[in-house]
């Protein structure tokens, strides 16, 4: 019994920590949003407006591919290559070749199984 509740409480404290690392992700992407004085936001620095889409749907895997990391659900080597992979889509993103970095966004998530 002590040994159940031990795992529950470990399952807490990641979900916790996880909760908290979305709490940060999302408040580093806020902070880094500037007004562009027509009443919305600007795009991040050093990332287009037309980019921005494509780099975010990139950071939006990067974080699921950390979560699943961090939860044990994927295995490190999987990981690493998932991870590299999306960091070159990423920076066909940053280059402004957004429809080609979303299409090898597409492509890896279908390799390692993700929608």
């Amino acid at each position: 019994m002590a040994s159940f509740a031990k795992v529950r409480h470990e399952r807490a404290i990641g979900a916790h920590r996880l909760g908290l690392a979305v709490m940060l992700l999302s408040a580093s992407l806020l902070v880094a949003c500037e007004h562009d004085g027509t009443g919305g936001a600007a795009a991040m620095p050093g990332v287009s407006a037309s980019s921005s889409s494509c780099a975010g749907e990139v950071s939006a895997y990067h974080s699921v591919l950390d979560n699943d990391l961090a939860m044990g659900h994927v295995a490190q080597s999987v990981y690493d290559k998932a991870s590299a992979e999306a960091v070159r889509a990423s920076g066909l993103c940053r280059d402004g070749r957004e429809a080609e970095g979303l299409a090898a966004l597409r492509a890896t998530k279908t390799r390692f199984g993700y929608r």
